[in-house]
């Protein structure tokens, strides 16, 4: 627990104290979605996913697009489970916070596509029979490719794909983002 909260304040610190000089914060920007949470070998579950994030102001020297930080927060709502044939079913739950480089390319006024990679966080609960049985945690890597529809200037349809580094995890995401 004293590492997750000690990660989630240095994320925060770097978001919002080191960048924010640079940062447009009038492009800030935060979100919700449910994912489907997979971790071969098992049945796939469900998460809900927050993101924030806040862009870069745009420098046409690093091409058309623009550059993003964002902290992301993924927690199983459905754990990912597998029946083991012993009248027990085996879950494993899955916590993450993370900090991301995103980059935002703009295909038309209407469509974008967002690559990102980032720093991450994670907590591995598993669990036989409702008992937590073992937890693991550690710092790894993350990449995701999102993709998004603005219904307007301020909210966007979005839907992504992220993969957890040294492990068989991804998220498949739909949700929505609110700019402010």
């Amino acid at each position: 627990m004293n590492k997750a909260l000690l990660s989630a304040a240095a994320i925060v610190l770097l978001n919002t104290s080191v960048f924010a000089i640079e940062l447009n914060t009038e492009g800030a920007y935060a979100g919700g979605a449910l994912a489907l949470e997979s971790i071969d070998p098992l049945d796939s579950g469900i998460a809900v996913v927050l993101t924030g994030g806040v862009p870069f102001e745009q420098d046409d020297d690093l091409g058309p697009g623009i550059f993003a930080l964002e902290t992301e927060l993924t927690y199983s709502l459905i754990s990912p489970s597998v029946d083991t044939g012993l009248g027990g079913t085996y879950d494993l739950s899955l916590l993450t916070l993370g900090a991301y480089a995103a980059y935002i390319y703009e295909i038309n006024e209407q469509i974008f596509v967002k690559p990102r990679l980032g720093l991450i966080y994670k907590t591995l609960n598993s669990s036989y029979g409702g008992t937590t049985s073992a937890s693991a945690s550690e710092i790894g890597l993350a990449l995701g490719l999102q993709g998004g529809y603005k219904l307007n200037d301020q909210i966007d349809i979005t839907v992504g794909l992220n993969l957890v580094d040294s492990t068989n995890i991804t998220h498949l995401t739909v949700g929505m983002q609110y700019h402010y």
